[in-house]
């Protein structure tokens, strides 16, 4: 027993005097391993923050819808603080991200939910941005239920596989709590805002427009199809096709 207790007590002390080093190194890992993810992130503008006219705007219709869908749909993040801001891209018109700088700090998350002004400027049909915005806080959810170590796991959003499957895990959450028609109107609006080069890369990393229309008629005959597909993802429609059988 005494040698036990004199063993635990040297790998205690030995964490005590290691500490420091071993958090420095999990620190510099987990910047290193982020640095892929901001470099991604810089190639998209953020706008500055002092605001136009049209940044505020899209920032205020951004957060109204934002309450709108938690509030009927996301009650599990209803009282969430969520941030609001403005982005430039040819490609993209939403995304839900959390603060880098505050987790590697170890502070409270901070969820934001970037929006591209443009959105609003190309008349997105409102029953679509209900729809991508349930999509993003999908997302946000995700963010919210993952511990630090687990959020970790998001560095592979620089494979393209894991990152169509975290992007149709968001469809598939979204689809089930009654958005499907809205995204299936989102799509369409999307793909004819896009340059044409960007068309294909979108229709693989989320579903498409007959990609959806086929989980909504799944989900009639099987309301808890969406939890069985989350946890193996199909990346096409043949797979989703087997799947849903």
């Amino acid at each position: 027993m005494r040698q036990g207790s004199q063993r635990r007590a040297k790998r205690a002390n030995y964490m005590l005097r290691r500490g420091p080093f071993i958090g420095g190194v999990l620190l510099l890992f987990v910047m290193s391993a982020f640095s892929e993810l901001a470099l991604a992130e810089a190639r998209q503008t953020k706008l500055p923050s002092d605001q136009s006219a049209d940044q505020k705007s899209a920032i205020e219709r951004t957060r109204k819808l934002v309450n709108e869908v938690r509030g009927r749909s996301y009650l599990e993040i209803a009282e969430a603080k969520i941030k609001i801001e403005t982005f430039k891209s040819e490609s993209n018109f939403f995304k839900a991200r959390f603060s880098i700088t505050r987790y590697l700090t170890f502070r409270r998350l901070q969820i934001i939910i970037y929006v591209n002004p443009a959105v609003f400027d190309r008349n997105a049909p409102e029953t679509a941005l209900r729809a991508v915005i349930a999509h993003e806080l999908a997302h946000a959810l995700y963010y919210k239920r993952k511990n630090w170590f687990q959020l970790l796991g998001l560095v592979r959003l620089t494979s393209g596989k894991f990152t169509r499957e975290f992007e149709r895990k968001a469809d598939l959450m979204a689809i089930s709590r009654g958005y499907g028609e809205g995204l299936i109107e989102y799509r369409r609006w999307l793909y004819g805002n896009l340059p044409a080069d960007k068309i294909d890369s979108k229709r693989r990393t989320y579903f498409s427009p007959e990609e959806i229309m086929m989980l909504i008629t799944g989900l009639r005959e099987d309301p808890d199809l969406a939890n069985k597909l989350m946890k193996r993802v199909p990346l096409d429609p043949k797979q989703l096709a087997a799947a849903i059988k």
